[in-house]
């Protein structure tokens, strides 16, 4: 009878949870621990997770946090944001095929966002990142011809006035006749002062192996520092080597997805590997869990990503509506990583704004404390991942969501796509405690 009040209690709970949600402490996670697991299993439809935060919502003497996300400037329609620079200001905007740059005008009351020069480029397959302030945009384009071949390309612009945008060096191509035969610029990554990119040639849609090419700016042009060939090829299709990369703001370290990695021609898993980019070596590779210990059977490293220094890196399977991270740490004494917390698994119990594959990546802050997937935000303490949030306005769960963070993870630019059409937004958090 007990069990069931609480379930009740839990039930009514739910919609208060979502708007105040418990601020993570190890007080809070240590009475969770210590509370009778028959109350838990009563409310066993409901996810762990939630399960936890409304019995120390109940029961618990402690602080409320609500996180609140606030838009900034106006919308832009009928367009696809892509990119933001880590203070908020700036943004990539895709209308149609055309990149477009916008900074938000301070001196406007309204918040309109001003066009900064012309469209930078034109092709609606591009990856785009932002260097820190947004002066500098690497553009990725797979689909790119050179004298009749499909050899990818990877291009980087500078803003040098307050209207022109002027290309960096010389268009970085795969070289016809190379013995690397897949296009470049699946995905890209620049460093917070843009002297630093890299590019992955992966291998989901060509079938050949993926690489990546790392590159430092010389004061007139791209010079390439590594070619980073995918290891032991995993089966005879290849692995996607490359079709996902994060790279620390600093440039020491870079994290690659392979989300179709085999090993050993068992079941596929997925596999992340782990790189020093001062001496260019693997440090770590990490598997997926296999289908015998969850449902999702692959696609480990379909989306990844490091906190600025690259002490810690999170990597997520994908397969439907389902879901699990890891969150991987740096161990100076061992110079390996290794995993921090449990998996975070998908909110499969809830509705979600994740509702295709690949749409919703998780996102890790700078400072690797803070964790974003799908409609959730997660903080870690004590080695423990605790949800603490709703992500970015998840009032419509019936469209497609795409998501950018500022490397902080307190601006977001989002693209709600229907039936309709597409609404873009750019977001700031804020956060208030609240004393019970």
């Amino acid at each position: 009878m007990f069990g069931l009040a609480v379930m009740l209690l839990g039930y009514l709970s739910l919609d208060i949870y979502h708007s105040k949600v418990v601020t993570t402490t190890q007080k809070n996670v240590n009475i969770v621990k210590k509370f009778p697991v028959i109350l838990k299993r009563n409310i066993l439809q409901y996810d762990h997770d939630i399960v936890n935060a409304i019995l120390v919502r109940l029961f618990c003497d402690c602080d409320i946090e609500q996180i609140t996300w606030n838009q900034v400037g106006t919308d832009f329609d009928d367009q696809e944001g892509v990119a933001i620079s880590n203070d908020g200001a700036r943004v990539g905007v895709r209308d149609g095929a055309l990149l477009r740059i916008y900074e938000l005008n301070g001196d406007d009351p309204d918040g309109s966002w001003l066009l900064i020069g012309d469209f930078i480029f034109s092709n609606d397959e591009i990856r785009v990142a932002l260097s820190s302030d947004g002066s500098k945009v690497i553009i990725g384009d797979p689909q790119l011809y050179n004298n009749g071949t499909q050899t990818g390309g990877v291009l980087v612009f500078q803003q040098l006035s307050e209207s022109n945008w002027t290309q960096m060096g010389q268009t970085i191509v795969r070289g016809i006749g190379s013995s690397y035969s897949v296009p470049l610029g699946i995905c890209v990554g620049i460093t917070d002062d843009g002297t630093r990119i890299v590019a992955s040639a992966g291998d989901r849609y060509y079938g050949s192996n993926g690489y990546i090419k790392v590159l430092d700016w010389d004061g007139s042009d791209w010079d390439v520092q590594s070619t980073i060939a995918e290891p032991i090829p995993a089966n005879e299709f290849g692995s996607d080597f490359g079709d996902s990369l994060a790279l620390a703001q600093d440039g020491t370290k870079m994290v690659v997805g392979a989300p179709r990695y085999t090993p050993y021609y068992d079941s596929v898993s997925g596999a992340v590997f782990i790189y020093d980019l001062k001496e260019f070596n693997l440090i770590d590779k990490f598997l997926g869990d296999n289908a015998g210990s969850i449902d999702i059977s692959h696609s480990f490293g379909d989306s990844v990503s490091i906190s600025s220094d690259g002490s810690r890196f999170a990597a997520t399977a994908w397969e439907g509506r389902k879901s699990y991270t890891k969150v991987f740490q740096f161990n100076s004494t061992t110079g390996s990583y290794y995993q921090i917390g449990d998996n975070i698994c998908g909110r499969h119990s809830l509705p979600d704004t994740c509702r295709y594959d690949r749409y919703c990546p998780e996102s890790l802050t700078s400072n690797g404390d803070r964790l974003y997937i799908g409609s959730y935000v997660y903080q870690i303490t004590d080695e423990t991942w605790t949800l603490i949030g709703e992500n970015v306005d998840t009032d419509n769960r019936n469209s497609l969501i795409l998501n950018e963070f500022s490397k902080d993870g307190s601006y977001a630019i989002k693209t709600n796509r229907t039936m309709n059409g597409s609404i873009v937004k750019v977001y700031q958090q804020s956060s208030d405690i609240i004393m019970f």
